[in-house]
């Protein structure tokens, strides 16, 4: 479940590039901040959440798979990148998206890459939003 959200859009002319691809770029990353149980939270756990997908011709991510396994579920990631535009990125391209949560700190970043590129989004301030 998304408690808060902090909202990253990003218009870009040549920022984030996958190979060959046309240099105007219109890329709308939304950083979710994904709720934690406090189990989680109070039992020092620091972990990665990665998600691979494809980009439509539309620039919206399809076929949105967890990479890797993390102790929260799959729903609130999903739901998160599936509203993200990368337009000028290749179609059927293969994108990773990687969320970082720190013990202590909270929701540190999220980095989304192709094809060798990537945009890396360092949240600051109260990134722990928990009490």
């Amino acid at each position: 479940m998304i408690h808060a959200r902090t909202t990253i859009s990003i218009l870009l002319a040549a920022a984030l590039g996958c190979a060959s691809v046309p240099p105007k770029r219109d890329l709308h990353i939304e950083f979710c901040h994904i709720s934690v149980p406090a189990g989680l939270r109070q039992g020092r756990a620091s972990f990665s959440a990665y998600y691979g997908f494809e980009i439509d011709s539309n620039g919206k991510p399809t076929q949105i798979q967890r990479l890797r396994e993390h102790p929260l579920g799959d729903d609130p990631f999903e739901s998160c990148i599936s509203k993200w535009v990368l337009k000028g990125m290749r179609d059927n391209k293969d994108a990773r998206a990687h969320f970082r949560w720190t013990h202590g700190i909270g929701w540190e970043y999220l980095e989304v890459s192709c094809d060798g590129s990537s945009i890396r989004v360092e949240l600051s301030g109260d990134c722990c939003p928990y009490p």
